[in-house]
């Protein structure tokens, strides 16, 4: 069942099902529940995304990190184990 127009949804000021490419590339969150990005921590999770978008911060992971509270916990794996990765 098609519930588009039930609600409407905006994230960033824009509707998902309508982004630009524009509005793709600005920072945004990733979902905690994707499955396939595990057994990565925050710091292998934060190097993966912006290879995603057309214009990266170039590398700098550590200040999206800090901004969103999470410095202190880079190397704690993002599957929602909460603990440290051996050898990471």
């Amino acid at each position: 069942m098609d519930l588009r127009g039930c609600a409407k949804e905006f994230l960033l000021g824009s509707d998902p099902a309508t982004g630009t490419r524009a509005w793709r590339s600005r920072p945004g969150i990733v979902r905690q529940d994707e499955s396939a990005l595990a057994e990565l921590t925050f710091m292998e999770t934060g190097r993966h995304f912006p290879r995603c978008h057309p214009r990266p911060r170039d590398g700098k992971i550590w200040p999206v990190l800090f901004i969103n509270g999470l410095g202190l916990h880079s190397r704690v794996g993002c599957g929602g184990r909460g603990r440290s990765r051996p050898g990471r």
